[in-house]
């Protein structure tokens, strides 16, 4: 028995070398994990603000008959691959005419977005198509046709929150039976935007 525990004890030890690693081989792996900013089913919210700059709102005699206004948009969007997106956007605008009356409108819009991103930058470039309620002087214009480009730039400041501005391209016709009171709406919006990602 007394010959048992030292024999134990040398074949331990002699096995105990089998499962030691040569501090040669052992290597650590410095690079950061992958993540990407985006992956499809991500999900966020826009908030928007902007001054809405008129372009070709003339009267008669040449003279300018609408003044910059504002928009208030807010929008839900998807990502369906890792840089494109679809979803709506809504919101809230007018300018000021020449005569102190007020042009209203809330935009209903579809948009499709592909976006990419350098570092903690990204670039969304968004197309869409919608309609609009279009109120003035008491007349309301339903459904008005909507389209927009937009090109933007935005810091993703965390993985939830991204703030940035964009430039908006809306055209907005007034088809009326009456040629003469048909008109057609141009516009350059200039963003401030916030978005939540989740």
């Amino acid at each position: 028995m007394k010959r048992l525990l030292p024999l134990f004890l040398l074949i331990t030890l002699c096995c105990s070398g089998l499962y030691a690693q040569n501090a040669d081989t052992v290597t650590t792996d410095t690079r950061e994990p992958f993540y990407a900013t985006n992956q499809m089913g991500d999900k966020y919210i826009k908030m928007s603000v902007s001054p809405t700059f008129p372009l070709g709102f003339f009267n008669q005699n040449g003279d300018i008959s609408m003044y910059v206004g504002g928009l208030f948009g807010l929008g839900f969007h998807i990502f369906l691959t890792d840089n494109f997106s679809v979803g709506g956007d809504a919101g809230f605008g007018f300018n000021i005419t020449v005569g102190s009356n007020v042009f209203n409108y809330i935009p209903i819009v579809a948009t499709a977005t592909w976006q990419f991103q350098y570092k903690k930058w990204e670039f969304p470039l968004t197309a869409g198509v919608g309609f609009a309620w279009e109120l003035y002087n008491g007349y309301m214009y339903w459904p008005g046709l909507i389209l927009e480009a937009q090109a933007g730039a935005q810091y993703r400041i965390d993985s939830n929150w991204a703030a940035g501005g964009e430039i908006t391209y809306m055209f907005m016709p007034q088809i009326n039976q009456d040629p003469s009171k048909s008109a057609i709406g141009h516009f350059i919006d200039v963003s401030l935007l916030a978005r939540y990602y989740f």
